[in-house]
């Protein structure tokens, strides 16, 4: 999932809402790392994994933009495992960042 970065909070509060449901098991979430955001806090306290990643992204010009569109993100950026082990984050992910794993009491 990347949701849209001003509303990423949003997007988060129902993927929650889905995976309490069952309708949602596994799902990888890009997201900004901004650790003190409560969005975050609320993944991080459920034990999800996370892989912090090496530098920030750099995007692609869409379709009929100019060459010169492409662009860095102004910040760095996360990904979650919604419902996945820190191991598999780690297989796929490790060439990428460092994978974190929170631990609950």
């Amino acid at each position: 999932m990347n949701p849209p970065w001003d509303k990423a909070h949003l997007f988060v509060r129902r993927l929650l809402r889905e995976a309490d449901g069952g309708r949602v098991s596994h799902a990888v979430v890009l997201l900004p790392a901004r650790l003190g955001a409560e969005y975050i806090t609320e993944l991080t306290k459920r034990g999800y994994p996370r892989v912090e990643l090496t530098g920030r992204l750099r995007f692609e010009p869409g379709r009929g933009a100019a060459p010169t569109a492409r662009g860095e993100a102004p910040f760095t950026s996360m990904l979650i495992g919604v419902g996945i082990e820190a191991s598999v984050m780690h297989e796929e992910f490790h060439d990428v960042g460092v994978v974190v794993q929170a631990v609950r009491p």
